[in-house]
């Protein structure tokens, strides 16, 4: 906002004696909303409608209450969305390593034996780095997983 502000300011974009433009005039409400001596000599009707509305806002206690419980489910609802990519991330990769691993094995001792690839599939991150290390060097199928 500092260097928007400094822009809004310039002459050479503003022009001499030109409008303020509706650009300007949102960069000062965000800038200045706090005082009033700035956001008064604002014209253009959006943003005096903006500020209008923050006073509003600001003057009655339950509206206050309302904005704050808005933004906190905002915020609560971003972070759960963050998460639920964090898990997803993590079970799309530990789901992706099960199946390679299940690949690498059945290439290398032929068809697995019942209830083995369920095994692979349930098993933690850790288990399939372990077993990924070892599936070239072991001598059975029941070396690699041990």
């Amino acid at each position: 906002m500092p260097k928007a502000d400094r822009l809004s300011q310039n002459p050479r974009i503003l022009g001499e004696g030109a409008p303020e433009s509706p650009l300007t005039a949102w960069i000062k409400f965000f800038v200045y909303a706090q005082e009033p001596a700035v956001m008064s000599q604002i014209e253009h009707p959006p943003v005096r409608e903006a500020y209008s509305a923050l006073q509003h806002i600001s003057q009655d206690e339950l509206t206050q209450l309302q904005a704050l419980a808005r933004k906190r489910a905002l915020m609560d609802h971003r972070a759960m969305i963050s998460e639920a990519r964090e898990e997803g991330i993590t079970e799309g990769t530990t789901r992706g390593g099960a199946n390679v691993l299940i690949r690498l094995l059945t290439l290398r001792f032929g068809e697995l034996p019942a209830g083995t690839a369920e095994r692979v599939q349930v098993a933690t991150e850790a288990d399939h780095v372990r077993w990924t290390e070892r599936v070239l060097t072991a001598p059975s199928l029941e070396a690699v997983l041990e």
